[in-house]
């Protein structure tokens, strides 16, 4: 089951992402997005789309961003502002909400164009699982 999360009133966080189905995001381009359980204890939610994303209330809905919003990502040297570590530092930090969360976020990151280790975790049995309970239906 989904974890639960507190959304902005009419905001439909899924119409923010603004890639085809198919399409790689470049990481100079990203934005990563998240949001906590009601607790903040753990991970409940997370988008990468494509930055600038000027949605009404996109910046409201989530607690925390990195990507292309930060003159220092990808700049060499800087090894805090990468994708993989934004992951890591996520994953560490708090952890996941659920299993389903944890995975939602290898997908979300296999968007990234630079991101071929979040493609190669997407081939495991266990996203194959997602696909055939039909979790994957709005990624």
């Amino acid at each position: 089951m989904p974890a639960t999360v507190v959304k902005e009133p009419g905001f439909d966080f899924w119409s923010a992402m603004r890639w085809s189905e198919d399409a790689l995001i470049p990481a100079a381009r990203v934005l990563i997005c998240w949001s906590y359980n009601s607790g903040f204890t753990a991970l409940a939610d997370i988008l990468v789309t494509e930055f600038p994303n000027d949605r009404e209330y996109f910046a409201d809905h989530w607690f925390g961003t990195s990507g292309a919003c930060y003159t220092d990502w990808l700049k060499p040297g800087v090894h805090t502002m990468t994708p993989e570590n934004v992951f890591g530092e996520l994953a560490a930090s708090s952890g996941f909400a659920s299993r389903a969360v944890a995975e939602k976020a290898i997908v979300m990151f296999s968007r990234i164009k630079e991101c071929e280790w979040a493609r190669k975790m997407l081939a495991s049995d266990s996203y194959e699982k997602l696909v055939r309970a039909g979790l994957t239906a709005h990624w």
